[in-house]
């Protein structure tokens, strides 16, 4: 099993026991604040393409990814429209940088 799977099972192990220890009423509560976690700006501007490395991969296979490099800006925009609403992992000027990589070919 590679490093990603060991943490996401370890993370789901501490999420499961920790929401099993609180009250039924207080369960959603606690759901909210562990998934509106957001990613904190490094401070740095990122280009697209350690973007797409960063963040994209952390649920994404890259070969998955670079099969559609040069696909047009619409179809980026929409599937990166729909991460988005699951992790809210890129600002607004992360997420032009993800886009401008992912629809040229030649960046």
């Amino acid at each position: 099993m590679n490093r990603l799977g060991i943490c996401i099972g370890l993370s789901m192990a501490v999420i499961c026991t920790v929401l099993i220890s609180q009250p039924f009423e207080s369960r959603g509560q606690l759901m909210d604040q562990l998934i509106a976690v957001p990613f904190e700006p490094s401070g740095q501007p990122m280009d697209g393409k350690a973007l797409v490395a960063e963040r994209c991969t952390s649920c994404h296979n890259i070969g998955r990814i670079e099969r559609r490099f040069g696909q047009p800006a619409h179809f980026w925009e929409s599937t990166v429209d729909r991460m988005l609403g699951k992790r809210n992992m890129l600002n607004d000027e992360e997420l032009r940088s993800v886009l401008d990589y992912l629809a040229n070919p030649n960046y």
